[in-house]
């Protein structure tokens, strides 16, 4: 696919390759088509909060490397803000500054913007500040939603500081040319800053189904039915919920377990909760590497997916529950809104009230009780909606029609 300036596109990301998220995938997939294109990112950090846990890399103020023959422009990372709510901010506060800079004398290489904005929606403000300057276009895709989750996280909303979000928001997609977001129940939110179409473009797996090589080293202890969640802990996830459910039934069946993979600041409250209340069977695997993933899903038998039970929470389509249906396996859905709606409508799982131990314990209790039939059935209608709604081929075919096929700016 050509560009029709022969310019290139920018990826603007707050992460990127080696950090292991899904806009690596879009670009190995541009590089193979010969999509001409460059990265502005920070130095590597997450989920760690320091550089030096990615060997070979810098905090540099500015550094460029090549990624298989793609330029990657970094600049550096305000370091320790896993820890500390204030170096988050300035972090983010950073990548305005230092990346509007970076982009100032970079910008007029580039025909499009591609903004993938998986944190704060400040992180689009360097292409959007230079828009008018370059005269490039800007393409965002949103996988979170502001300014409500930045009340979600804790912030009260004070009529001054929503004044301020709103004023970012609104600048922000009035200056996108094409606007998709990730997960469909964001499109109403955003009607009220833009009357811009927004376009629904889910996220993918970055496993394809039926390509996943079985792990032949036993991860998970044998002869017990294994109930695992994989992603990042914070309280967001709901786990402690799932926890006391999965207690409750867990003193009466000493065959189950429930793997809990991955880190987070709120790993240590999980681990004295199930210490506190005796519960037996719950096993912390700590964060593994992303090939590391199928190993640990294969061998489970049934995948849990929990977020608490909020209504901006209930919007979202967290990437695991994609990642999940690569491997055939009841989902056991412990959140209400989109997901429960794609769980019961496709029938790939059972799902549980998320602010309800009881319940959740009965949705556990209900998924390890399928039969041979109901889990093939299940495997099945998780192939399908993988191979429509969640399609990666076709997914990335439509997010790069719409950044190198964009008109030139006039």
């Amino acid at each position: 696919m050509s560009n029709p300036t022969g310019k290139k596109a920018l990826i603007l990301a707050e992460r990127f390759y080696p950090e292991e998220f899904l806009v690596n995938s879009l670009a190995e997939a541009w590089q193979k088509q010969g999509n001409p294109f460059e990265v502005l990112t920070q130095a590597p950090s997450y989920p760690f909060g320091k550089v030096s846990r990615y060997p070979g890399y810098k905090n540099r103020l500015y550094s460029t490397t090549g990624w298989n023959g793609t330029p990657v422009h970094r600049f550096f990372t305000v370091q320790g803000y896993k820890s500390s709510r204030l170096l988050k901010i300035l972090n983010y506060l950073n990548f305005v500054v230092t990346g509007t800079f970076c982009l100032l004398f970079l910008g007029k290489r580039y025909h499009t913007v591609f903004i993938y904005q998986t944190g704060p929606l400040t992180m689009a403000l360097p292409a959007v500040l230079l828009k008018r300057i370059f005269r490039f276009r800007i393409v965002i895709w949103t996988q979170d939603l502001w300014p409500d989750g930045v009340y979600e996280y804790g912030f009260k909303k004070r009529r001054l500081l929503s004044a301020f979000l709103n004023h970012i928001v609104r600048s922000v997609y009035r200056n996108c040319d094409r606007i998709l977001v990730s997960c469909e129940g964001f499109i109403e939110r955003l009607k009220k800053y833009t009357d811009k179409e927004i376009m629904f473009i889910p996220q993918w797996s970055n496993f394809e189904a039926g390509t996943v090589e079985i792990v032949a080293e036993k991860l998970l202890e044998p002869g017990k039915f294994h109930f695992t969640f994989a992603g990042n802990i914070s309280r967001h996830q709901n786990l402690e919920n799932v926890i006391l459910g999965f207690g409750r039934i867990a003193a009466q069946k000493e065959d189950i377990c429930l793997n809990i993979i991955g880190d987070g600041y709120h790993l240590e409250t999980l681990q004295h909760l199930v210490a506190g209340n005796g519960i037996r069977n719950v096993r912390f695997y700590g964060r593994k590497p992303l090939d590391a993933i199928p190993g640990y899903l294969g061998q489970s038998d049934a995948l849990v997916i929990s977020l608490l039970g909020t209504p901006l929470l209930e919007l979202f389509i967290p990437s695991k529950f994609q990642t999940y249906l690569s491997f055939g396996k009841p989902v056991v859905c412990l959140m209400n809104g989109a997901v429960k709606e794609f769980v019961r409508g496709a029938g790939i799982g059972v799902y549980g009230d998320p602010n309800d131990p009881e319940a959740i314990g009965q949705a556990l209790e209900k998924a390890s009780s399928l039969d041979a039939g109901e889990k093939e059935q299940i495997s099945r209608n998780c192939r399908m909606l993988l191979d429509t709604t969640f399609n990666k081929e076709r997914l990335i075919g439509e997010i790069t029609e719409r950044v190198f096929n964009m008109p030139a700016f006039f």
